[in-house]
């Protein structure tokens, strides 16, 4: 595996975000129809994301994790990025 997506420990190799993004669609039991209407993104794309993994553009990308409410959280940053939402 490429080491970019290496843990910051070093000892267990980590999952680039596409896979961590494809199985958290899987873990919620959405089709690529029901991915493409909750996220505004085009059908086929979700289709082909899921299926094929393929590559998605940075913004689809984005679209997709905000319909399911994901976040991006930098290990060697400790404010959760939540924290801030309820106004702290």
């Amino acid at each position: 595996m490429d080491e970019f997506f290496r843990r910051r420990d070093g000892d267990c190799p980590g999952e680039p975000p596409s896979d961590t993004l494809r199985s958290a669609v899987r873990r919620r039991g959405l089709t690529a129809w029901r991915l493409a209407k909750i996220s505004g993104v085009n059908e086929h794309v979700a289709r082909r994301f899921m299926r094929q993994g393929s590559r998605l553009r940075s913004d689809t990308f984005d679209r997709l994790c905000t319909a399911l409410g994901l976040i991006l959280l930098d290990p060697d940053h400790e404010e959760d990025p939540r924290d801030r939402a309820g106004g702290g």
